[in-house]
C-alpha cells in the first residue's frame, strides 16, 4: 500500500496535535450547533450513539449526500464524536492516531484513528456509511457493543490463570446491577448450586477466577456471570437510569456502582434459551440485584 510522504505525514501529526488541544472545544461548539431534541443526548455516554445515529440519518440521505455536505467540519465531528465516546467508555489504553496511507480528502476524520485493545479504525469510514446505506439508527451502538464485548473477553484473557472454557462468543446478555455494596459473587454461586442440588444435577457451577463464576451446561456450553466493579458502572447505571421509562426507583438504579455481567456461549439454534431464563429466575428471591435487560430497556421481572 502507498504512503504519503514524510511532509504529509508531519502535517498530519501536527494536525493531531492542534485537534487533541481543541477537541474539547471543537466538539463542545458543534454539538451546540445541534437541534436541541440531539444536542441534549451528546453526553458521550454509549446511549447517546443511539441519537447520534438517528441524527445522521433524518439529516442526510447517502454517504455520498453527507461528503459533498456545505459544512465539512460536521464530518470531522461526527468522526470525532464517535472516537470519543469509544475512548472513554471501553477499557484500556484508548487513543487517537494517524494513519500513514493517503485519502482522496484531506479531512481529518479520513486518516484519524481510534486505537486501542479493540483495534484501530476510522470512526466515519467504521459507520457513517453503514448507516446510511442500513438506514438502521443503532449501526454505531451495536459496532461499540461488539468491540467493548471483545475488549472485555480479552483483558478477562489475560487476567486469568487459564483459558475461559466454553464456546466463546455471546448470548442472552444482561447486566445484573448490585444495589447493596455488601454483595458478594458467592451468593450467585450459592443460588445456583441449591437450584441444581434440587434438580439432581451434578456440581456443575464454579469460579473461574474471583470475579468469574460459570455454569458448565451439556455440549461444553457455559453461562459467565462476571463481576463488574470499575469506575465506568455507575455512569452506565445513570445512563440505564435516565433511559429507563419503567415503574422502577431511577434513583436505586442510578446509584449501582458494581454489577455482574450475564452472557451466554454462543447460541445460534436457541438450545439454551429456557436454561438462561432458569438461572436469572434464581436470582430474583436476592433483592441486593436487579437484572436488567439492555438490549430491550427493560428488567427482567417486567
Amino acid at each position: 500500500m502507498n504512503k504519503v510522504t514524510v511532509k504529509e505525514l508531519k502535517q498530519r501529526e501536527d494536525n493531531l496535535q492542534e485537534w487533541l488541544t481543541n477537541k474539547d472545544l471543537f466538539l463542545g461548539e458543534w454539538i451546540k450547533s445541534l437541534p436541541k431534541e440531539y444536542s441534549i443526548s451528546m453526553d458521550f455516554g454509549v446511549d447517546s450513539l443511539l441519537k447520534l445515529g438517528e441524527y445522521i440519518i433524518n439529516r442526510y440521505d447517502t454517504p455520498n449526500a453527507i461528503l459533498k455536505t456545505e459544512n465539512p467540519k460536521e464530518i470531522d465531528a461526527i468522526s470525532f464524536y464517535i472516537g470519543e465516546v469509544f475512548i472513554k467508555n471501553i477499557s484500556g489504553d484508548n487513543k487517537w492516531i494517524i494513519s500513514d496511507a493517503p485519502v482522496k480528502k484531506e479531512v481529518y476524520n479520513f486518516y484519524f484513528n481510534v486505537d486501542g485493545n479493540f483495534g484501530a479504525f476510522n470512526p466515519f469510514n467504521s459507520c457513517v456509511p453503514n448507516i446510511l446505506y442500513s438506514k438502521e439508527s443503532d449501526k454505531i451502538y451495536a459496532l461499540f457493543q461488539l468491540k467493548k464485548a471483545y475488549v472485555k473477553d480479552k483483558l478477562v484473557e489475560a487476567s486469568s490463570d487459564s483459558r475461559i472454557p466454553g464456546k466463546g462468543g455471546f448470548s442472552y446478555q444482561y447486566f445484573i446491577l448490585v444495589k447493596d455494596e455488601s454483595f458478594d459473587l458467592k451468593e450467585i454461586e450459592q443460588a445456583l448450586k441449591a437450584y441444581y442440588a434440587k434438580k439432581g444435577s451434578g456440581d456443575r457451577v464454579y469460579f473461574h477466577n474471583e470475579q468469574h463464576l460459570l455454569v458448565n451446561m451439556e455440549g461444553d456450553y457455559y453461562f459467565h456471570f462476571q463481576l463488574d466493579t470499575s469506575e465506568g458502572v455507575l455512569k452506565e447505571s445513570e445512563e440505564i437510569a435516565k433511559n429507563y421509562i419503567g415503574s422502577k426507583d431511577k434513583t436505586i438504579i442510578a446509584s449501582c456502582k458494581s454489577r455482574v455481567e450475564f452472557w451466554g456461549d454462543e447460541d445460534s439454534d436457541g438450545d439454551f434459551i429456557n436454561d438462561h431464563m432458569y438461572l436469572l429466575e434464581q436470582l430474583m428471591q436476592n433483592d441486593k440485584l436487579l437484572i436488567f435487560d439492555f438490549r430491550n430497556g427493560v428488567f427482567f421481572d417486567e
